[in-house]
């Protein structure tokens, strides 16, 4: 699985009884670099976990081949990618399975949820009996993962100091794990049939705001990750230099940019603690991508003016005239 997707991702692989395999990520993408599978003991693997990161699709194609030709199951992470694709073909429909999120701040945000897509009925009949284990998506549920979510995004930004801060991880995996294991509330389907002849218009939307995006910023001053297929994205990705990422999140902050995000840190840290006897060697792109990316939305609240304070912010903390 890529190095610094989310954790619940790392989570899920653990709880299930298997071992997590970090593999770090192509800095052009931010998914799993199949060059690197050529190193892996391929006798411990059973499946590889690919997100597309944010409607940018990761190498899946290379990854299918090698996943075919050692007998090994694909599970492709589209939470961040509905819509996208690789010409024709819909990312989610390369792999054995896929898996979509509905989440808050997602493409569809139906503010929980998700969708398993799967290539057979035999696996189809696994998911559901599954699904049909987990109880409903609860209020319980969603204080959870808010507390959650206070916790770790403070937490993930100091690992790996002095104070050890990740050796708390264990205890916070018992204490919170059971936010993975819900499910939908029935109407989810109901809604996501009433929302599928507007798909194509919230798509535009995005495609229509990323450009205003391009046409204010100063893209050629930043670092973007490579959408060769015009892929409809999540979130407007940059990276600049990782000692200056938090100043310019800080700027479009104050700049009331507020729903400008960074992006999980490698994972490393937490797996070597949460899996000790299976320790990950460094992954120095995972790293790197976690320490200098940032996302601006795309959803209706980016208009042209909030584009042009975020172009202002950045430009002041960069040093761009």
């Amino acid at each position: 699985m890529p190095a610094n997707t989310c954790f619940i991702v790392l989570w899920a692989v653990i709880a299930s009884g298997y071992r997590a395999q970090l593999v770090d990520i192509d800095l052009q993408t931010g998914g799993i670099d199949p060059r690197l599978l050529a190193s892996i003991d391929t006798h411990d693997v059973s499946v590889i976990i690919t997100h597309h990161f944010g409607g940018i699709p990761s190498d899946i194609q290379s990854l299918m081949v090698w996943a075919r030709a050692h007998n090994v199951f694909v599970i492709e992470d589209c939470a961040i990618a509905f819509g996208a694709k690789i010409l024709s073909v819909p990312l989610g429909s390369f792999g054995d399975a896929a898996v979509f999120s509905f989440g808050v701040d997602k493409i569809v945000d139906f503010r929980g949820g998700g969708l398993v897509a799967v290539s057979s009925f035999d696996l189809f009949k696994e998911v559901v009996v599954l699904a049909n284990d987990y109880a409903k998506y609860s209020r319980t549920t969603q204080h959870l993962e808010r507390e959650w979510d206070d916790v770790y995004w403070g937490l993930h930004r100091h690992e790996g100091t002095a104070r050890r801060l990740e050796a708390h991880y264990p205890t916070l995996f018992q204490a919170y794990q059971s936010i993975m294991k819900s499910r939908a509330q029935e109407n989810l389907a109901d809604r996501l049939l009433d929302l599928l002849p507007h798909i194509p218009e919230l798509l535009q939307a995005r495609r229509e705001r990323e450009s205003i995006l391009m046409g204010t910023l100063p893209t050629d001053e930043l670092v973007l990750p490579r959408n060769e297929y015009a892929n409809p994205l999540w979130k407007f990705s940059f990276l600049v230099h990782h000692d200056l990422r938090d100043d310019v999140l800080a700027a479009l902050w104050e700049m009331n940019v507020i729903h400008t995000t960074c992006w999980y840190p490698s994972l490393v840290p937490m797996a070597n603690v949460l899996q000790p006897e299976f320790p990950q060697q460094p992954m120095p792109n995972a790293t790197l991508w976690g320490a200098s990316i940032i996302n601006l939305p795309l959803d209706d609240k980016m208009t042209p003016l909030l584009a042009k304070r975020a172009d202002v912010a950045i430009r002041n903390v960069l040093g761009i005239s």
